[in-house]
């Protein structure tokens, strides 16, 4: 009896810790439940407050919404504006923000886009909305082919297209163009969380490689400072790895050229790899091994990215060992046992470590949501000391109990991770209304371009403070248009009588017609000459003259339009440029075009209508014009073997980024490859490359007229393109190509050079991340006598035997080389001893520098015997 008794007890107890266990995972499943809805219910009351203030809480889907888009006016269902639901223009006209969004002075809503874009966004909604939804209509994609083949107006599809997708396409979750998979997606969210580092909350694109540009120094630029940020990086061979920092990257001013951090909770990833047979194939996180690790994560030295896992001990400039995980030079480098973090297990013996070419790399802050339930919701996790996506799926009870506690548990993580999203969709909501959609009436002006009428952003047209359009619209110049008086259409039948008494040649028997029949201001606007015989008026004359007076009222009432004297395309295409640049500097859009893509036809009178409204180097910013360069500058920047691949570093030597360079060079030959491309051989007197020049229109005609009135041989050129290496041979891929006006174009352009070197050495002392960097390579270092007053100058800056004869050429190299020694220059006595080798006497050398001294190549400094180069 007594062994029942024992195993009637141990029976109880077992079946009381199981009872326990059981009410203690189902209680944590309740409050987590709670918690969801709690969230879910703060997430609608903040919605409804939104409406409240700022919208209209009884707006339908069968409101008629008018919109002035860009001088446009476009009216559609408020239901057709929403149809596609998570998108930019439905998050504008869903209701909610309706007192946000910029008015017109007719009160209608205003948006600074192009009008017919605009126009056709409206009616790809229309044609979505009677579509067979197993047949919808094609949306538009940036297909470059496509638009070769619109020919000249391919230019204007590709805008159309761009706001077609800005406006239709769902606020992106995850803004990222390598990590896709939505389940990817999430995995990165909870390894995140895991730690308590923000998973639920909101990644924000810093920065991405292919758009903001490849260096360290854009790395840097967008991402020091910037709190927590998850780094994602793709190679050439399809590794997709990265790592999440909890530590701000910064490179510290005066630190030695290699640092460490310490960031607990950084992980370095790895979510997929060239073949399944790698250990890496499938998704695998990588933690921090010591939390109190100083070297978590790593600023690797000059010209370096992200880094983690800093091995203090290896040598300088061994960047394959140096760190765990490295970018440097555009490529990832990866150690085959991590130092700080986990190593992947069999890494090593798949090879995965090494150098890769980065095809592509991204950059998210990792950022909390602002408030509401979600916060509050955390705060009771922490209390409780469990959150969803810490608790374990149970295996502790029957099989159907733990089935159906795990079926709950996986409704409640699903169920929070979509209010999560909704959650920051409606922190984007009105992030997005309030950049992009807000502003004053008295800012939106209106622009009469030679007949055209168009309308814009105030702070559109002042992107560039330097520029015409700036000062023209500046608050000391700015009052608003239209503003002064009331609006005809707001008159009252007695507005309307008074005016008809003031005009001259008519009776006042009109004004007491008016009267009479109560003719509001709106009225009368809408009153033809048939309309006017039929209130009374019967003499001809006063037709046509109430004809025509009720005629200026209407023009004056299309806001007092500023004139702009300009060809409409071409000030549109300039306009489109800046509401790019708007988008893109709030951090809504890539930047725009550089150059703007503009007709063959039209492009010298762009280039024309950008220089008078944007003086100077500012048009420069418009033109795409982009970093000048010699051919010694483009030749020197470094091509990095990384094993099998050849890696260009989009950057010149000092670190200065090459998206868009220019050029002025001879033409010494051209070969047609093909109808819609050319090769042409070019040199500057400090080396020669190739330019490869595409035509995107025109064909045939384009280029037999760029070969004949351009590309001709033993003339100059100024080229402006993308810097390329083929094979490990430099080229330029032109996207202009233009001749000279005069050889002052020439000097003008190695005058820059010499001024963005100078711009960017002044950065330099200021930015330490580009600080101790070289120069281009076949170029020579002067120093005028000042400390940190270093200038960059090819060592044969000027062509010999073009504009330059060979004694000018001899005696530019000579200052170049040893002017810069001293304040006083170079003596003439000295000149003269070293080209005598050459057979040049004295009289011809003075001749020649007086020649040299009157062109402005070279100056006269402690007397008339001694001379420096103006470079």
């Amino acid at each position: 009896m007594d062994e029942i008794d024992r195993a009637s007890k141990r029976l109880r107890l077992a079946r009381e810790r199981d009872e326990s266990a059981y009410r203690r995972v189902a209680s944590d499943l309740d409050r987590l439940a709670s918690d969801v809805a709690k969230r879910r219910a703060s997430l609608d009351r903040r919605r409804d407050a939104a409406a409240e203030v700022h919208g209209d809480r009884s707006a339908s889907v069968d409101d008629w919404i008018e919109v002035n888009a860009g001088g446009t006016f476009v009216s559609a269902r408020r239901g057709t504006l929403c149809h596609i639901e998570g998108s930019r223009l439905a998050s504008l006209f869903g209701g909610r923000w309706d007192g946000k969004i910029q008015r017109d002075s007719d009160g209608r809503f205003f948006l600074d886009v192009d009008g017919s874009s605009f126009r056709a966004v409206v009616d790809y909604l229309n044609e979505l909305a009677i579509s067979d939804p197993g047949d919808p209509p094609a949306f538009p994609t940036d297909d470059e082919e496509e638009r070769r083949a619109a020919g000249g107006g391919g230019d204007d599809r590709r805008v159309r297209d761009r706001l077609l997708r800005f406006l239709l396409t769902p606020h992106p979750e995850f803004d990222s163009s390598i990590v896709e998979d939505p389940d990817r997606v999430a995995l990165l969210r909870r390894w995140l969380s895991e730690d308590g580092s923000g998973g639920g909350g909101r990644l924000r694109l810093l920065y991405r490689a292919s758009r903001d540009g490849r260096s360290s120094f854009d790395f840097h630029s967008e991402c020091d400072d910037r709190g927590p940020t998850l780094t994602v990086v793709e190679t050439t061979d399809g590794l997709v790895v990265g790592g999440y920092s909890t530590a701000d990257w910064e490179v510290p001013p005066a630190a030695p050229a290699r640092t460490g951090r310490r960031a607990r909770g950084s992980f370095l990833f790895a979510l997929a790899a060239d073949g399944s047979t790698s250990p890496c194939a499938s998704p695998r996180k990588m933690k921090l091994k010591d939390p109190s690790d100083p070297m978590a994560t790593c600023h690797g030295g000059r010209g370096c990215g992200p880094g983690f896992g800093l091995d203090a001990s290896a040598r300088d400039g061994d960047s394959a060992r140096s760190c765990d995980f490295l970018v440097r030079d555009s490529l990832l480098f990866l150690r085959s046992e991590f130092r700080s973090y986990e190593t992947c297990p069999g890494w090593d013996r798949a090879g995965l470590s090494g150098a890769y070419d980065i095809k592509e790399m991204e950059v998210f802050g990792v950022e909390e949501l602002s408030g509401g339930a979600n916060s509050d919701a955390k705060d009771a996790d922490r209390d409780a000391g469990t959150s969803s996506l810490e608790m374990e799926e149970t295996t502790d009870f029957t099989k159907d109990v733990n089935d159906a506690l795990n079926a709950k548990l996986r409704a409640i993580k699903e169920a929070g991770e979509q209010i999560t999203q909704l959650e920051a969709r409606f922190e984007d909501e009105e992030k997005f209304v309030d950049s992009f959609a807000t502003g004053e009436t008295k800012d939106v002006v209106t622009l009469n371009v030679s007949g055209t009428i168009v309308a814009t952003k105030r702070s559109t047209l002042m992107a560039f403070e330097e520029s015409a359009l700036a000062r023209q619209f500046d608050d000391s110049r700015w009052t608003g248009q239209g503003r002064t008086r009331r609006r005809v259409r707001d008159w009252t039948p007695d507005d309307v009588s008074a005016w008809a008494r003031n005009l001259d040649d008519v009776s006042d028997d009109v004004a007491t017609l008016f009267s009479t029949n109560q003719i509001t201001g709106n009225e009368l606007l809408a009153i033809d000459r048939d309309g006017l015989t039929r209130l009374g008026v019967a003499r001809p004359g006063t037709l046509c003259l109430l004809s025509k007076e009720i005629d200026d009222l209407r023009k004056d009432g299309r806001n007092v339009a500023e004139p702009i004297e300009h060809g409409p395309y071409c000030f549109g295409k300039l306009l489109e440029f800046l509401r790019a640049h708007r988008l893109h500097a709030r951090g809504l859009g890539d930047a725009p075009d550089q150059p703007p893509a503009v007709r063959e036809s039209e492009r010298c009178r762009f280039e024309k209508v950008v220089r008078y409204f944007f003086p100077g180097r500012c048009a420069e910013a418009v033109l795409g014009i982009g970093t000048p360069i010699t051919i010694a500058m483009a030749r020197g920047a470094s091509v990095v073997d990384s094993g099998c691949n050849r890696a260009l570093k989009d950057a010149l030597k000092d670190g200065r980024p090459l998206r868009t360079v220019t050029l002025v060079a001879a033409v010494r030959s051209c070969e047609v490859s093909s109808n819609d491309e050319f090769v042409i051989d070019v040199e500057d007197g400090t080396g020669s490359m190739q330019a490869e020049v595409r035509f995107n229109e025109g064909g045939q005609s384009a280029q037999e007229r760029m070969l004949s009135e351009v590309c001709k041989e033993q003339t100059y050129v100024r080229i402006i393109g993308q810097l390329e290496d083929f094979g490990g041979q430099r080229r330029i891929l032109a996207t202009d190509v233009r001749s000279l006006s005069s050889g002052n174009e020439l000097t003008d352009h190695f005058l820059d050079v010499k001024q963005s070197y100078d711009k960017h050495q002044e950065t330099q002392r200021q930015d330490p991340t580009m600080r101790g960097v070289g120069i281009a390579a076949g170029s020579t270092r002067l120093n005028n006598g000042s400390p940190g007053r270093n200038i960059l100058m090819p060592s044969r800056m000027l062509p010999i035997g073009l504009f330059f004869e060979r004694l000018h050429a001899a005696v530019m190299e000579i200052l170049q080389n040893n002017g810069a020694d001293s304040d006083s220059g170079v003596s003439v006595e000295d000149i003269v001893r070293n080209v005598s080798p050459l057979g040049f006497s004295a009289g011809e050398v003075r001749h020649a520098m007086i020649h040299l001294s009157n062109e402005g190549h070279i100056y006269s400094t402690i007397d008339e015997d001694h001379y420096q180069c103006a470079f």
